[in-house]
């Protein structure tokens, strides 16, 4: 039987940065994966709707927050996958944004999923 090789939460998260940057400020860590995680329901359907227009500018402008967003929290795959959609955006190159786009949402509920394991002091 083969095993489905699991993902390591390092390629979705910078733990160390988390564990640093948050050491005695449990609570603000809390609060930053809240907003962060209501990403998921605003920002997220925003960028595929201003994919699905066509609305480039919007769709670098949408990127470019997440990508912010992603980084304070150490979540680096949304920050990496944000920063090229950004760049794709930005260059019209429609055929990589579709892909960056299309696993845009599985990133990001996998990186919410491993920041729900990440627990400071």
């Amino acid at each position: 039987m083969i095993q489905e090789k699991k993902t390591e939460p390092t390629a979705y998260l910078d733990i160390e940065k988390l564990e640093k940057q948050f050491a005695g400020k449990p609570n603000l860590l809390d609060v930053l994966k809240q907003e962060f995680a209501s990403l998921q329901e605003t920002l997220l359907p925003e960028m595929q709707s201003a994919f699905a227009k066509g609305n480039l500018q919007s769709l670098k402008d949408l990127a470019h927050t997440l990508k912010g967003n992603a980084a304070l929290i150490g979540a680096v795959l949304v920050q990496e996958l944000s920063q090229n959609i950004e760049i794709d955006a930005r260059n019209a190159n429609q055929d990589a944004l579709y892909d960056k786009i299309e696993q845009l949402p599985p990133s990001f509920q996998q990186t919410l999923a491993y920041l729900d394991e990440v627990s400071v002091s």
